[in-house]
């Protein structure tokens, strides 16, 4: 029997390598032998369209915070956090607040990095997070903000710049870590200082709700925050050899992956509708979680083909590519794509079945064969030189599995969307190989927007090209 085994696969591999472009005719059967092994290769077409992106926040690899404009209207973002509890902290004895700093680090932005912004920052006082709930992108900030004066947390607002680095940290003699430091007014220093319930996260909640962070003027940049934070500049005195000794000390409270944040951030929602109106032969895929582009799968027409040509034989699936062209072209002119190009495809985009979007994101799924596929962008180029950007996923796994349902649907629909992939490497030994392994996958919040050859484009529509077997 393993004998047998080898012989198919070896079988298989072989037509597959031999299955070319001239042999894409539907329920072509390549072979069939005494033993009953018959392997065909089909073309099949596909449907797309563009969506607008189901309306949910979740984990991002970034939080956006200001505003800026692109051929999809105006970027709004604003953020809303939680700050984790140190649980079962005290302040020492005879505490007493100097004051209390919120320090914001980014990374990078997007826009003109030297037009000016006001940032102002206001207390979340009417309502805060429930951790594990999905909250819409654009949430109602007054139902967790009143504004009143008591809210505003700022000294004053302060105005900045991205390449603005005077908060920021020198890390070496011409690099700096871009950071924002913002000092609170001493009225809120004294009330915070006094939210002292350390118990639970529950508790510390039920004292400060929240901090909402926001711009309110200027409207051609948006940073990539990477991390938020708090600190409370305290001093205490004690007796020291007869006499009393200040002590100065800080607490930091951060906003970190145990609590929640939520970025509000929208789009005029008429401009993507008109977009997705009036495309058809391109389609696009913009984040921050805008619109996604949905295909439509041809299951039944799929498992018909196949069965005409296998008969009742079990089926495999051994190859199925579908490759999703970037297109490159601008202002009818070919053109590499560079990092200036307000529509920068992005660096990893994921196929996901349309029903599992939301609950892959808010159980920190992983990827697999039959669910969510990774691909990342590919650079190839053409017989004269022009460069080719595309996607390519292996979705041989997930038909097969599809194939073999009895009660599968007529169509499956996949949704395209773009990723941030975190990684972990582990090396059991000194002398082992280094392995690394995904971690986590999480919707890519910068700002980006992928066209791609829709399944409708006269030049190089997306198709699925299927090889499989049976025996």
């Amino acid at each position: 029997m393993q004998k047998v085994r080898l012989l198919i696969l070896l079988v298989v591999s072989v037509l597959v390598a031999a299955c070319s472009d001239d042999s894409a005719g539907t329920g072509s059967s390549l072979l069939t032998d005494a033993d009953g092994i018959v392997v065909g290769c089909d073309t099949f077409s596909l449907h797309s369209e563009m969506v607008i992106a189901p309306d949910f926040n979740s984990a991002p690899d970034s939080l956006l915070l200001g505003e800026a404009d692109n051929m999809f209207g105006t970027i709004d973002a604003d953020i809303l956090t939680q700050l984790a509890c140190p649980i079962d902290f005290r302040y020492p004895e005879g505490s007493e607040v100097d004051s209390v700093v919120l320090f914001m680090n980014y990374n990078s932005w997007y826009g003109d990095g030297k037009s000016p912004f006001r940032l102002s920052v206001y207390q979340m006082d009417l309502a805060t997070f429930d951790y594990n709930t999905p909250y819409p992108y654009d949430l109602d900030v007054t139902d967790y903000c009143s504004f009143e004066d008591s809210t505003a947390l700022l000294y004053e607002d302060k105005v900045l710049t991205a390449r603005g680095y005077t908060d920021s940290l020198p890390i070496s003699s011409t690099a700096y870590a871009p950071m924002i430091r913002l000092r609170m007014k001493q009225e809120f220093a004294e009330r915070f200082f006094a939210c002292n319930d350390f118990s639970s996260q529950e508790k510390f909640n039920e004292q400060f709700k929240g901090l909402y962070i926001t711009t309110t003027f200027g409207g051609s940049t948006v940073l990539y925050v990477t991390s938020i934070s708090m600190a409370v500049y305290y001093h205490f005195s004690y007796n020291r050899l007869g006499s009393d000794t200040i002590v100065r000390d800080a607490k930091l409270f951060y906003a970190n992956s145990e609590v929640r944040q939520v970025n509000r951030v929208t789009y005029p929602k008429a401009n993507l509708e008109t977009l997705i109106e009036t495309e058809d032969s391109v389609s696009y895929v913009v984040s921050p979680a805008n619109i996604f582009t949905r295909l439509r799968l041809p299951m039944q027409k799929m498992s018909e083909s196949i069965r005409d040509t296998l008969g009742q034989r079990r089926a495999y699936v051994n190859q199925a590519k579908l490759e999703v062209r970037v297109l490159n072209q601008y202002n009818g002119a070919i053109a590499d794509i560079t990092r200036d190009d307000w529509a920068q495809p992005a660096a990893t985009m994921m196929l996901i079945k349309e029903d599992a979007v939301e609950r892959f994101f808010l159980n920190n799924e992983l990827p697999s064969d039959t669910c969510a596929i990774l691909a990342t962008l590919t650079t190839t180029s053409d017989t004269i030189g022009n460069m080719i950007y595309s996607y390519t996923f292996d979705v041989a796994q997930l038909l097969t599995r599809q194939l073999r349902q009895a009660d599968s649907d007529e169509s499956l629909y996949m949704i395209l969307m773009p990723v941030s992939v975190g990684t972990t490497t582990m090396q059991a030994t000194s002398y082992s190989t280094a392995v690394t392994s995904i971690s986590s996958v999480k919707p890519q919040q910068t700002i980006s927007a992928t066209a791609i050859k829709s399944a409708h484009s006269e030049d190089n529509p997306m198709e699925l090209r299927v090889t499989y077997s049976g025996f």
